[in-house]
Parts: C-alpha cells; sequence; structure tokens
C-alpha cells in the first residue's frame, strides 16, 4: 500500500531539511511511500532547496496557511493513504511504519507529539495543554478525539469523502474539525502512542500568546458546528492547572502555571474575536 506524506512548510528551511532527513529515513521500504513538501510561498530559499531535492515532489502554492496546504499537496498525491507531519516535526524511524499498520483497521490513525526543547517552558506548556487533551479524549476519541495535524494520517477516500481540510482554519483546528466530522459520520479513528514525533518548536511569549489567540478563533468554528460538539468539562481546566508542570522545581512550575492562565486569556480572547465568522 502506497502512502503519501505531506508536508506543509513556510520560512522555516533550517527545520525542513531536519525534517526530510528523518523522513527519508523511515523503515518503510522507500517504494512504499512518497514524500510531497508543500511550500506555502517562502521567502527564505525554501524553493531553491526544494527544486534541487531528489526523493521528493515538491508542490508550490501561494501563502494561504497549512490547512490549504495540506490540501494541496493531498490532491497531488498517489497513495492509498495520506500522512501529514509539520516541518518542525522530526519523525522516529518507524513512525510512518506505525501509522500504516494502524490504518489497516482504522481510517484514521493519530500519534504521539513529544516536545523537543524542554527548556523553554512555553513549548512545554503548550505540549501539556494537548497531551491532557489527548487524555481527555482520545480514549473514546470522543468529538474525533485531539489527534494533531503534525502526526496524522487517513485513508484516502475516507479524507477526500469528507472534503479534506476547512481551509477557513489558517493557523489550527482543522484537523479537529475533519476529525469531528468524521467521527459523526462512524469513522474509526485510532491513536497510536508508538507513533511519535518530535516537536521543535521554540516560541518567545508574543508567538506563544498569538499562537493560542489562533486557536481560541479556531475553537470558535469548531463549536459552530452543526450539530455542535460537547464541551469540555469544567473539571477538565481544574485538572490541566493542577497537574501542568507538577513534576518540575517550584519556580519552574509556577511559570507554566501563569504561561497556562495567560494561553487560556489568549483562546477567550481570540474565541470572542471571532463571533462573526460565517458557520
Amino acid at each position: 500500500m502506497l502512502i503519501s506524506v505531506i508536508v506543509p512548510t513556510f520560512n522555516r528551511l533550517k527545520l525542513l531539511v531536519r525534517c526530510v532527513g528523518a523522513l527519508q529515513a523511515q523503515t518503510v521500504q522507500p517504494a512504499d511511500y512518497e514524500l510531497i513538501v508543500v511550500d506555502d510561498g517562502s521567502r527564505d530559499g525554501t524553493r531553491r532547496w526544494l527544486e534541487q531535492q531528489a526523493g521528493l515532489r515538491a508542490v508550490f502554492v501561494p501563502h494561504h496557511g497549512p490547512a490549504a496546504a495540506r490540501n494541496a499537496g493531498a490532491r497531488t498525491a498517489r497513495g492509498e493513504s495520506v500522512a501529514f507531519t509539520d516541518d518542525d516535526c522530526t519523525a522516529a524511524a518507524d513512525w510512518l511504519e506505525s501509522l500504516a499498520c494502524a490504518l489497516q483497521v482504522h481510517d484514521v490513525a493519530g500519534g504521539r507529539v513529544i516536545n523537543a526543547v524542554r527548556a523553554n517552558l512555553l513549548a512545554e506548556t503548550a505540549q501539556s495543554i494537548v497531551d491532557m487533551l489527548g487524555e481527555e479524549l482520545n480514549g473514546d476519541m470522543r468529538n474525533g478525539g485531539m489527534l494533531t495535524a503534525n502526526n496524522l494520517a487517513y485513508r484516502r477516500n475516507t479524507f477526500e469523502a469528507a472534503g479534506g481540510f476547512d481551509e477557513r482554519y489558517t493557523v489550527g483546528g482543522e484537523e479537529r474539525d475533519l476529525n469531528y466530522r468524521l467521527w459523526r459520520q462512524n469513522a474509526r479513528l485510532a491513536f497510536s502512542a508508538h507513533a511519535s514525533v518530535r516537536h521543535q518548536d521554540d516560541p518567545s511569549l508574543r508567538r506563544f500568546l498569538r499562537q493560542q489567540f489562533s486557536y481560541g478563533r479556531g475553537a470558535r468554528r469548531f463549536y459552530r458546528l452543526s450539530p455542535p460538539p460537547a464541551r469540555l468539562p469544567r473539571a477538565f481546566y481544574g485538572r490541566l492547572f493542577r497537574s501542568i508542570g507538577r513534576d518540575l522545581p517550584a519556580i519552574q512550575r509556577a511559570t507554566m502555571v501563569a504561561a497556562l492562565a495567560a494561553s487560556q486569556c489568549a483562546v477567550v480572547f481570540g474565541y470572542i474575536s471571532n463571533r462573526q465568522i460565517d458557520p
């Protein structure tokens, strides 16, 4: 079964080089997968580098965000399944093999994301939020679970029948939207802890808050789907604050708690700012 691996990229050439290197060293036989990199309008020399590479196909599109870039890659894919990761992720050698095994019995499979920048407490906070959401939702795949687009694969007929990612999501949320729609259609979704990628994000405070603000905007659109997804229980947020940085020294834990509080404020502001969007 041929699998198409799709990587959207935008102005992160150094990280992309590392990402591609890991994807070209998978345990899956080279004849069993293809690598597609979608340059989302980069201006940092990415196009020139891609044009010099063998062993991958490059797609060049105007800058419209990762959801549109992923869809553009999927339209050119030849595989029976499509797998997605991001340019700031380094896949484990058996990443694709693990996802392929999961897709033998499921329609959608996502894996584990590991923060590779442990010294950056903002990155650690962001990953802790995602991990807690996964613990809450991935057991029974309620609302489509919490499978993130930097480690996610679909049977191609499942992906295409759902219309792919909603390109109105510009930074985050498109995978929750798609997976919720598929869950509503009784698709089989699964979390595979064996399929892991290391996330190389190293955000500043400003970028961290902007990212969380964007997630809030995406959440507003997500919760306006019809029928609307069930909201997270209030107790979840209490567990999140109690568990964040629990095993770290007191000062580091206090920093993460403060970052978590700031992130939730940013999410709320993003959610409120997006009140006038179309359903």
